[in-house]
């Protein structure tokens, strides 16, 4: 083998690899799994909104375009952002409907927004896991603690870390049962906008 590209390719027929790139049909999808008993998921809280700033130091003042007009999806050098303060949790319910306790891993999906700016976007990519053992009928809650600069950045071409503006959708689970998604934006703030984070 000696093609070693990860990304899909029409005119080559080419599906791509592993399951952030991968186009074709699969037998078993990435988080496929069997269990004694049966869980459901959905979303106590996520935010709806979260709200990027330029880096304000006279020591960091690289040409960019990082205003309030930021259209949905440019592309963004995330070493322009300020990224302190851009961490979030989503906090998911986990009910066990079985007869049995039992465990079960929550995975968490991003869905990144398209851009021009960037080729080979993964079409998505595990930003989260944790595991939870959950007692016959009942609820627990799971948390999973994300970093907007770090988790939901993509790679250019050159290999810069880049934030895309616009809709991003996490999806919570694998495809293989019922997926619960939770869309947001990321936009650039404005003088009237308080704080990075707008819940749900």
């Amino acid at each position: 083998m000696t093609d070693m590209n990860m990304r899909a390719n029409a005119t080559r027929n080419f599906p791509g690899r592993t399951y952030r790139f991968y186009t074709g049909k699969s037998i078993y999808e990435f988080g496929h799994g069997l269990s004694y008993s049966t869980f459901s998921k959905f979303i106590i809280s996520a935010p709806s909104t979260i709200l990027i700033k330029p880096i304000t130091t006279t020591t960091h003042q690289p040409p960019n375009t990082l205003t309030s007009t930021t259209t949905n999806g440019q592309a963004i050098n995330i070493s322009t952002i300020n990224c302190q303060n851009l961490q979030f949790q989503v906090n998911v319910g986990v009910k066990n409907h079985g007869e049995i306790d039992g465990p079960h891993v929550v995975l968490v999906f991003w869905k990144p927004a398209s851009s021009q700016g960037v080729t080979g976007i993964p079409n998505v990519q595990l930003v989260g896991f944790e595991r939870v053992v959950v007692k016959r009928e009942k609820t627990e809650m799971v948390t999973v603690e994300l970093d907007v600069c770090k988790d939901l950045s993509v790679a250019d071409g050159d290999g810069k870390r880049k934030l895309i503006t616009g809709q991003h959708a996490l999806v919570i689970g694998s495809s293989s049962e019922r997926q619960v998604k939770h869309h947001f934006n990321i936009r650039v703030a404005n003088s009237e906008d308080q704080g990075s984070l707008t819940c749900m």
